[in-house]
């Protein structure tokens, strides 16, 4: 029986310790939700572009790795070493994203947009898609997407960002 509070998995009847992988970990949602992973037993590996931040969230018993989900080759990099470190990831949490730009789509930034598309689409799947081998691994994996209000409700400069972060909501396969 797990201890409360605690995550038990076990794998081929050996007891392992659940590896997590968290996306857009330097601040905010991704942080805490690396820390509390961290504290109900997970291994945590934490991806972000500000790795000095990554390294307090990781702390001394977690791993921080650079990521840039709008660069693929990064993301491929990423998982590359999460994969010879531990072999397997047992939870993805794509929490890394952001909106830029308040202006109606008439005197829309293109480059704001594209950054929103690459960061938030295009990154959740990127990282998604070089993560299932190492998912699938466990029997067990599981995806997390961390959306948005803005997913649902449009706010007034909001459409490319409520674009992106509903571009997502129709889940996987």
């Amino acid at each position: 029986m797990a201890e409360a509070g605690f995550v038990n998995l076990y794998h081929g009847g050996m007891r392992v310790t659940p590896v997590a992988v968290i996306t857009g970990a330097s601040s905010g949602i991704g942080a805490a939700t690396a820390i509390a992973l961290g504290r109900h037993g997970y291994r945590i590996v934490v991806g972000a572009r500000r790795i000095e931040r990554l390294e307090r969230v990781a702390g001394e018993d977690g791993t921080a790795l650079r990521l840039d989900v709008t660069d693929e080759q990064s993301v491929s990099d990423f998982v590359r070493q999460v994969g010879k470190r531990f072999g397997r990831i047992d939870v993805l949490v794509n929490n890394a994203g952001g909106a830029l730009g308040l202006n109606p789509i008439a005197d829309a930034v293109d480059d704001e947009w594209i950054g929103m598309w690459k960061t938030n689409v295009l990154g959740l799947m990127w990282m998604t898609r070089a993560c299932l081998p190492l998912l699938r691994k466990t029997k067990l994996g599981h995806i997390v997407n961390i959306g948005s209000i803005a997913g649902f409700e449009t706010y007034k400069g909001g459409a490319g960002y409520t674009a992106v972060k509903h571009a997502p909501r129709p889940g996987g396969d």
